[in-house]
């Protein structure tokens, strides 16, 4: 899979996530930051360096 495209896909799950849990918590929703996305998509990028 592409790079952009999984940090796209990524950074959607984030924000996905977040709004259920905001949710669940009634809280109103706000939207992970691209900065976030990035985050996670190195630090899966990471563990399958180390897992490979």
């Amino acid at each position: 899979m592409e790079e952009k495209v999984l940090l796209d896909l990524i950074y959607k799950s984030i924000q996905e996530s977040a709004r259920e849990i905001q949710q669940a918590l009634g809280r109103p929703p706000s939207s992970a930051t691209r900065e976030e996305a990035i985050k996670q998509f190195a630090m899966l990028k990471a563990a399958k360096k180390r897992h490979v």
